[in-house]
């Protein structure tokens, strides 16, 4: 029998790579302690609320850091681990079974933003197939509201009665520094990169721009490299305004174009295809030429527009233009990562002259 060797806080646990969205991806060298670090951060966060009888729905890949975070803490805590995927979680992404929430009844479900998104997009699907149901559904959210924010009873009778079926359904600009335990040794063979990432005196360079919100808390808003100069001489934050423009009903992923020899943004977009196709027959438009159509890219730019005006965008943030692309968004054609960030450089690339066409217009 062979006995353990444990390893010292310093040796290496694995190498974890970006996504690559921004070109070659690079290695990141993670010690046992900077995940040992990372999970006593995360734990230190939810110990009150987690047990062992906690089970976590992990449907991140598995190459992705907080995936890896994630499923340790849960071991540490003792907790279940079951396994799903971003496109079959809810009911509404399958067919002939059960969603792998609905399935799996978690109790932990950490996750990203699109993910969210998309759920709350086929809540909002089956809302809109009726006016009595969806009347009923925003009365009594409102109702909720009020009484959970004045500590009234009674709020726990909604849930039963109305957001049932929802339950049954899941089961100031700053840059960013960090430094700690949890902060990675560097890239992998790659000095360069490690230099620039850290200042002189150790702290890491996290590429993020943030501010403070009204309440004093900081809130990310975007990469740096994704905070453009439009020609009128305003900055605009990317993936901030594609987080508004992601909500549009019939929309599943948005990519923002902009620059600083154009002053309005347009937007690239990949349609929900069941919700194009039914605009299409409804307005007599072949469903062969329905994404170049210019009565359809007409609604879903007002669509859009009316999104970014309803979040609070300004008229240099609101979109001028769309392209509307006749394919999916998926790691196996290059345009998003796999785990589903927006491969701009790959984007840009393939829809080039449609783009320039647009900005144009715009």
């Amino acid at each position: 029998m062979v006995d353990p060797v444990y390893p010292e806080p310093d040796d290496l646990y694995c190498v974890m790579y970006t996504s690559g969205s921004g070109g070659v991806p690079k290695g990141v060298r993670i010690a046992h302690r900077n995940l040992i670090a990372g999970i006593a951060g995360l734990y230190t966060c939810v110990s009150d609320c987690v047990t062992h009888n906690d089970v976590l729905l992990a449907y991140l890949p598995l190459a992705h850091v907080l995936e890896m975070a994630l499923e340790n803490l849960g071991y540490y805590f003792g907790g279940a681990v079951g396994y799903g995927n971003p496109r079959t979680l809810s009911d509404t992404s399958v067919r002939s079974c059960a969603g792998d929430m609905r399935e799996l009844a978690p109790t932990l479900m950490p996750g990203v933003p699109q993910v969210y998104e998309t759920i709350r997009k086929g809540v909002m699907t089956r809302l809109n197939a009726s006016v009595l149901l969806r009347t009923l559904f925003w009365r009594a959210f409102a109702y909720k509201s009020f009484m959970v924010k004045h500590k009234l009873s009674g709020a726990c009778l909604l849930d039963s009665i109305v957001f049932g079926k929802v339950h049954e359904m899941t089961g100031g600009r700053i840059r960013f520094l960090f430094n700690g335990g949890a902060v990675m040794l560097g890239y992998y063979e790659n000095e360069e990169e490690t230099r620039k990432s850290f200042t002189e005196d150790g702290w890491f360079k996290t590429g993020d721009v943030g501010e403070f919100d009204a309440d004093g808390h900081l809130r990310v808003i975007d990469r740096i490299k994704n905070l453009v100069k439009l020609l009128s001489g305003e900055y605009v934050a990317l993936e901030k305004l594609e987080a508004i423009y992601r909500g549009v009903q019939g929309i599943m992923n948005v990519m923002v174009y902009a620059d600083s020899e154009h002053s309005p943004p347009i937007a690239v977009v990949m349609p929900n295809e069941t919700s194009l196709l039914h605009m299409a027959r409804e307005m007599g438009i072949d469903e062969h030429v329905m994404h170049s159509d210019p009565r359809i890219q007409e609604i879903l730019l007002k669509y859009l527009q009316a999104a970014g005006k309803g979040g609070g965008l300004s008229s240099a943030e609101v979109v001028a233009g769309i392209v509307i692309t006749p394919e999916e968004w998926i790691p196996a054609r290059g345009l998003v990562t796999t785990t589903q960030k927006l491969n701009r450089r790959v984007i840009n690339t393939r829809y080039k002259s449609e783009i320039q066409g647009v900005l144009k217009n715009a």
